[in-house]
């Protein structure tokens, strides 16, 4: 069985994160889907068609932050957004074959797309058990927080990195005040109105919390949901100390789709080195059981992953060691992943060559 890295944390209270999954609804569905999230990948089980499906409402992003691959390269800044049409055909594809999750993020910033709110109702509409995106909330208006929720939006997630100053140096130009509101703006509209959806998580990177002791008290009187995310080196792919025997689940799980139809599979290629096709040409069931797509799925087990060079600028896949956060009283177990010339990382390398020449 395969060994599956994680490099993402929840940190939520365990009687939260149990409402949290009772709320999302449709109980029984969602067991066989995070049974097959968790366990195909491991046993090398490919789904007929992807779990998840990740459609890029927007490539454009009114930011500029720091740890965001997209610094790495101007080639973004052009942007563009789905067209309607384009994400009609992505969705009944997906309807037709029972997705159970579909996300409207993942390069750019999703309500930069105007239609945003159609996406979400024409998903719901045809039966998409959990739709939802990641934002940075800075165009959250309560006019378009109305709209969203109106359109039957399952769950949305709020990228958060610290509190004050030290959110407004990374997010900037939001301000704290600004994102403060739009959460709170959105809790008190769901309790005025008795509702339980879209459920809100929030997610922050780890070098924050260390810098702001009281972020999760702080947040989770607002949110359903706080998630801790690893610090990696997407900024610059040089200092990533790769781990030869990382598996990633991504190619056994989902796909993303970009704003204008290609097809890759995994979030961390955001420069399509790895493209397996184009909705506009192929149907995302061609693509996901083509020749190309087994043959990278193929090398993936037979821990090849480095041979593509997607997976060699991907952070995903560096080495770690373990580390620990001080939440609200408890000790959350996350990763440290490590630089080129980090001692441990050093250490780690030589005792993982150690480990496969005794092997």
């Amino acid at each position: 069985m395969m060994r599956i890295n994680f490099n993402y944390f929840v940190v939520s209270k365990p009687l939260d994160n149990l409402r949290y999954f009772l709320r999302r609804g449709h109980t029984a569905r969602l067991l066989w889907d995070r049974f097959k999230w968790y366990w195909f990948p491991r046993l090398g089980v490919v789904p007929r068609f992807p779990l998840t499906v990740d459609l890029e409402a927007s490539l454009s992003c009114q930011l500029q932050c720091p740890m965001c691959t997209r610094a790495q390269s101007d080639v973004f800044a052009a942007g563009g957004n789905m067209d309607f049409d384009l994400f009609r055909k992505v969705v009944d594809e997906c309807a037709a074959n029972g997705v159970f999750s579909l996300k409207l993020s993942w390069r750019g910033e999703p309500t930069l797309n105007p239609r945003l709110p159609d996406m979400v109702r024409y998903a719901k509409a045809r039966g998409i058990p959990d739709v939802a995106f990641l934002t940075n909330g800075g165009l959250m208006t309560p006019e378009l927080t109305r709209a969203l929720v109106d359109a039957g939006l399952d769950w949305i997630s709020f990228s958060i990195d610290g509190l004050g100053q030290d959110y407004e140096r990374i997010r900037k130009p939001i301000t704290f005040a600004w994102i403060e509101g739009v959460v709170k703006g959105l809790h008190d509209l769901k309790r005025r109105e008795g509702r339980v959806k879209p459920l809100v998580r929030i997610q922050t990177i780890s070098g924050c919390i260390g810098r702001n002791p009281e972020y999760f008290g702080f947040w989770e009187p607002w949110v359903d949901r706080i998630s801790v995310i690893a610090e990696q080196h997407r900024e610059d792919p040089g200092l990533i100390r790769h781990d030869p025997d990382y598996v990633c689940a991504s190619p056994f799980q989902r796909v993303f789709v970009t704003w204008n139809g290609d097809v890759v599979p995994c979030h961390g290629d955001y420069f399509l080195h790895n493209r397996m096709g184009n909705v506009e040409e192929r149907s995302l069931a061609a693509i996901w059981n083509s020749a190309r797509f087994r043959e990278f799925r193929a090398a993936m087990r037979a821990r090849r992953r480095l041979d593509y060079e997607a997976c060699r600028l991907c952070p995903d896949g560096g080495q770690f060691v373990g580390d620990t956060l001080k939440v609200g009283g408890r000790t959350v177990s996350v990763i440290r992943f490590l630089e080129q010339d980090d001692v441990q990382g050093r250490a780690a390398r030589g005792e993982a060559d150690a480990d496969r020449q005794d092997g």
